[in-house]
Order: structure tokens, then C-alpha cells, then sequence
């Protein structure tokens, strides 16, 4: 706190350390404490908000009002089995080191269905500031929905499937699917609209995908490869002959409909069952036969094939590349290089943000956290896929080591609101 009082008014620095030093809180007029803590992040904002009643009433006044300055530095908030089934950690990169949230009931790692329902969610703009969209990719088949603040139901946003990762911008929710085209929604029309402003770019599901808005302006498409032992486990389940099994997506498919009778999948696939069939022009298996309704004779079938050890199974980020999406040639173009620019990739809103602003993060990297939903279905409790890969020479590296986190639920990377925190410490 001295050294920032220091930097931006030197004049006060001598006295302010002075007075700290001997116990009493410097008597700063509130706009120039709120000057001061507008330059801080969120933990020594919060620290210089338990001051004195004075120094709260300018945190409290300064983000209500919105009017802090410094760029919040992505912290990953996760579980750990140690810290209780209602406690949530938060690991601050610009800090290195963790902090421990007690939530609302129901316990936070005790959430069963979470995992059936949705994927991912993005938000419009700050819920804090008013009026907002919600969009939802949800299960299943990774379809679309979106709700608008106060509303009391979801719209569906029929036909397509096999959605990855979406984002706000202008108005307009653009959403990436599995075959790297680009949607666009306009959410605030009468009747909402769509139009495809990017053809398919590739012809089968190979990577997960995510895309962002660089700081330099330009819209990113990123393709993350995994590299796994499943194939190998099979071949030893089955003493070398897998033909039988078919893929092991539509395999773990089969097990998620298995897991949940088929009901959570079923009474979706029922109602949409001609847009769906419409959908899956594509012939993609997760839009195939892996999620037709099960015949006791396919319970039958299943009985004679050997059950997975999935204790055995790992899944590690092999290969992240990063496209820039060049609209008027309709096409990606290949860049090995981030510059100054940072990527967090995970279940989170997929982040692109300028090293400049955040110094204690790393240029040209990428932090990443496990999202490949097929693998978290079937493998609760193994090794989650977490790590800060460089680009320049291609190397992983732990975001922190020893991990902290229980691999379930997954960590994911968020950016703390210091008006949210007022908001919810308030109600």
C-alpha cells in the first residue's frame, strides 16, 4: 500500500507511513483514498477496506460507483476436499496464493446434475449495470439457449448443435461450432435472427474450440488438441480386438445416457426430435447413434462388453493453435505467436487480455483448465488437464505446484468484480 501511496502522491508518502507505523490511520480526504485504492487489486482493495470505517466507506463508495481503475488479474477458483464441502478457493495469480470463500447451501461439491445439463455460459455485460443476456450451451447435444434478465424461461435456439464457445460483441452473440463456423444471434430483435458469417472450416470433431476478441482487435479461433491413453486401454480391455466398441466418444455417450436413463437426454430429444434430425447433416456421432434410446437388447449387448477401469485413463493438453479469422477471405490464418497477449482457456468465457495491462502474467501463453466434457462424465475423480503452456517454445508448465484443487468440480479461471462483491456482501 505504501509503495503505490508513493508512486501516485509522493507528496503524502512520508506522512502516510509515518502515521501507519505508529498505529493511526492517515486521515486522507475520501476522493484522494479513492483515487488511491482505484489502483489496486481486488485482495488489497478488500485489505484496505478493513482499515477503518472511513477507509471502507471509500471502498464501498468506489465500487458501487464502478470507479476503479486497475485491471483485475483471472484468478482460478476450485474446490479442495480439505477445506470442506462448502468452502470454494481462489488462487490469485498477481498474489501466488490462495484464498478460501465459504458459499451458500447446497454444498458446492455436492451439485449431482451439473454436469448434465449445461456447458458453458456467457454473459452480455455486468449483471451489476442492469439489462443483460445469458447464453447458455447446454445438453444435450451442445445446443443453444439464451434468457434476458428478469426473464423467467430459457429460449431455444433451434436447429444447429454441437456449439463450443460463444461471445458478446456489438449487440450480437456469436457463437463457434464444432466445425469452426461462426453464428450470429441478434438477441434483442422482435423475432431473433441468425446468419452464418463464417463457413465450416474443418470436417469432423478432432479439438475442443474456443474463440475471443484479441486486444489488438482481431477475433481469435483456437483449436486444443488432448492426447490420451484411451486407445491404448481399450486394445488391453479387449485383448487387442476394439472393433466391437466402435469409438470411444460414442462409447462414453452411450454411458451418459446409461448413467442417467435416459431421461435427461430424452424428453429433450423427443420434443426437437425433426429440428435435431435436421441438425445432424453433419453426421456427427454426438447427433447419431450414440444418443437414440437404448432397446433392452442394446442393454443386453452392453452386458457382454468388458467395463472400463477409468481409473486409467489420463487426458493431457497435446497441441494448442491459434487461428486469426480473416471474414472477408472466409478463411483462418495461421499465427504462431500471441505478442504481448495472454489466453485463458477453459470453461470460463474464453479471455484474450494484454500483458501490458496485466504485468503479472505471462505474454504469448496460454492458462489453461480441463473442459473436455466427454472425459469429465465418465472420470470424476482423475487428473484434472490444467497448465500455462508457452508458445514460443511449446512447453507446459503447472499453473502452480503442488496443485490445490480436488479434480472435482474443475477449477475455472474468473475475473473478480469488486461491484459484484459490494453488491453480494449487501444482500
Amino acid at each position: 500500500m505504501g509503495c503505490t501511496i508513493s508512486k501516485v502522491f509522493p507528496s503524502f508518502a512520508e506522512k502516510f507511513l509515518k502515521e501507519a507505523k505508529a498505529g493511526n490511520s492517515p486521515e486522507l480526504p475520501q476522493d484522494v483514498l479513492m483515487e488511491i485504492f482505484a489502483l489496486l487489486e481486488v485482495p488489497d482493495l478488500v485489505r484496505a477496506g478493513s482499515v477503518c470505517s472511513s477507509w471502507r466507506a471509500s471502498y464501498i463508495s468506489l465500487c458501487k460507483l464502478g470507479g476503479y481503475r486497475q485491471a483485475q488479474t483471472p484468478c482460478l477458483l476450485y474446490t479442495s476436499e480439505s477445506a470442506g464441502e462448502n468452502v470454494a478457493c481462489l488462487y490469485s495469480l498477481a498474489e501466488k496464493r490462495a484464498y478460501k470463500l465459504t458459499m451458500p447451501d447446497p454444498p458446492i461439491r455436492s451439485r449431482l446434475l451439473r454436469k448434465y445439463i449445461f456447458k458453458k455460459a456467457f454473459l452480455s455485460s455486468d449483471p451489476s449495470m442492469g439489462d443483460y443476456f445469458v447464453a447458455l450451451i447446454h445438453y444435450p447435444l451442445a445446443q443453444l439457449s439464451f434468457a434476458r434478465a428478469g426473464s423467467d424461461k430459457w429460449t431455444w435456439l433451434p436447429p444447429h448443435t454441437d456449439f463450443m464457445d460463444c461471445l458478446f460483441e456489438d449487440g450480437l452473440l456469436y457463437a463457434l461450432n464444432s466445425a469452426g463456423e461462426v453464428h450470429a444471434f441478434d438477441l434483442s430483435a422482435p423475432t431473433v435472427t441468425q446468419k452464418v458469417v463464417l463457413e465450416d472450416v474443418k470436417a469432423y470433431i478432432e479439438e475442443n474450440m474456443y474463440f475471443a476478441r484479441a486486444p489488438s482487435g482481431d477475433l481469435l479461433q483456437i483449436w486444443r488438441s488432448l492426447a490420451t491413453n484411451r486407445d491404448d486401454y481399450y486394445v488391453d480391455q479387449t485383448d487387442g480386438d476394439d472393433s466391437e466398441h466402435g469409438s470411444d466418444h460414442k462409447n462414453w455417450i452411450d454411458d451418459y445416457v446409461d448413467q442417467t436413463d435416459g431421461d435427461v437426454l430424452q424428453f429433450e430429444l423427443d420434443k426437437y426430435e425433426d429440428d435435431l434430425e435436421h441438425a445432424s447433416e453433419h453426421e456427427n456421432w454426438r447427433a447419431g447413434d450414440g444418443l437414440k434410446p437404448e432397446s433392452d437388447e442394446d442393454e443386453d449387448e452392453d452386458d457382454l462388453e468388458p467395463e472400463p477401469n477409468t481409473d486409467s485413463l489420463v487426458v493431457n493438453t497435446n497441441m494448442i493453435k491459434v487461428f486469426k479469422v480473416d471474414f472477408s477471405a472466409k478463411m483462418l490464418v495461421d499465427i504462431n505467436s500471441l505478442g504481448n497477449s495472454v489466453l485463458f482457456l477453459g470453461y470460463n468465457q474464453t479471455l484474450c487480455l494484454n500483458a501490458d495491462v496485466y504485468p503479472q502474467l505471462k505474454p504469448n501463453h496460454i492458462y489453461f483448465t480441463e473442459d473436455d466434457s466427454l472425459y469429465l462424465f465418465r472420470c470424476k475423480k482423475n487428473r484434472r488437464d490444467t497448465g500455462v503452456l508457452d508458445l514460443e517454445n511449446d512447453t507446459i508448465e503447472p499453473i502452480v505446484s503442488p496443485e490445490l484443487w480436488s479434480n472435482w468440480p474443475v477449477p475455472i479461471w474468473l475475473i473478480p468484480n469488486p461491484r459484484k462483491m459490494i453488491s453480494a456482501s449487501h444482500n
